[in-house]
């Protein structure tokens, strides 16, 4: 490789981080000697090549000005984080929920939920550019285009619910006189649920598959990110199948004889007593600690997802100061 190129090349990708710079290296490289070797087909000296195509490459400090915005991204990893714990607040703030039960929820507390809500799909859209894109983890994409997918999916069921539950004329008028078109609302409503349910589930799962337990990439966290995932998509998953149950007349039957007694488990059709129900189990008392497990995983994800973009914004800020000191030492 020329020597004036090389020098060039490292004053250009300094302040990247290793991670980053190894692939942009090549890519520079690449497009030099393409460029080189086009003007040597078409007859000049390799000597006037280089220099036409060092004109084109331009001066390398303003090149890696450049790229330094491109890929480090410090603004972004620090809203990125403080966007996420935010979100992991309000998580504990509304109950452990992200999306409050429009019916007994006050107006302040909807417009807050979905605030925060947009947020996080803010949030989450943020991340998958920062793994794929920064990290170059390609093969999380499509996991994490699933999960903001279904996410955004929960949208409509809970405007729904908010539309009804704040205009009782409507939901007067809708139980009253057309309760055709309510009971077909109910029904597209557990279908998107559903939708959304099998998105997040096929979302975590597959994150987890690809997600390699040795990735260097996600600054030591691959591993706890990978369990979280692959635990968060098995428990959406439980949420899934009764859910498709239920659009097939197929009910989950949760009953209790007393507050304080264990619950039973079972299966029934819509249109069967309760009592002809198929009983899976009873004196089982573990629904409360799979929420529980439910929230706790929720809790992690969110978690991580914070220290990963904390991370990322102190990493890049280290290699940032790191080029400056070599700037002004130089």
């Amino acid at each position: 490789m020329n020597g004036e190129f090389q020098n060039w090349l490292d004053r250009a990708t300094a302040g990247l981080p290793p991670e980053i710079q190894i692939p942009v290296r090549a890519e520079l490289a690449g497009h030099y000697h393409d460029a080189l070797a086009d003007d040597q087909r078409m007859g000049q000296p390799t000597a006037t090549a280089h220099e036409r195509v060092m004109t084109e490459l331009g001066d390398a400090a303003e090149t890696a000005s450049g790229l330094r915005k491109i890929h480090l991204k410090l603004h972004r990893h620090l809203a990125a984080a403080v966007i996420m714990c935010l979100v992991l607040v309000w998580f504990f703030l509304n109950g452990s929920t992200m999306i409050p039960n429009a019916y007994v929820s006050g107006s302040v507390r909807i417009i807050a939920s979905a605030s925060m809500f947009t947020l996080f799909l803010g949030g989450l859209w943020l991340f998958r550019d920062f793994l794929t894109r920064q990290l170059g983890i390609t093969s999380l994409r499509l996991p994490l285009n699933l999960q903001i997918l279904g996410w955004g999916l929960t949208v409509i069921p809970f405007f729904r619910a908010v539309l009804l539950a704040r205009v009782t004329p409507l939901n007067e008028l809708l139980m009253t006189d057309y309760p055709l078109i309510q009971h077909r609302l109910f029904q597209v409503t557990e279908f998107i649920d559903t939708t959304s349910a099998l998105l997040i589930c096929s979302g975590l799962l597959l994150m987890a598959w690809r997600l390699k337990p040795a990735h260097t990439r996600l600054y030591g966290f691959a591993r706890l990110f990978r369990w979280v995932a692959f635990l968060g998509g098995l428990i959406f998953a439980y949420s899934s199948t009764g859910q498709i149950m239920n659009l097939f007349g197929v009910n989950f039957v949760v009953m209790s004889d007393a507050i304080d007694s264990p619950v039973r488990i079972g299966l029934n059709s819509r249109f069967q007593p309760m009592e002809n129900a198929l009983w899976l189990s009873s004196g089982i008392n573990w629904l409360d600690t799979l929420s529980q497990i439910f929230m706790v995983l929720q809790v992690a994800l969110l978690a991580v997802m914070a220290l990963l973009f904390f991370r990322a914004y102190l990493h890049n800020s280290y290699w940032l100061k790191q080029a400056s000191e070599q700037t002004i030492s130089s």
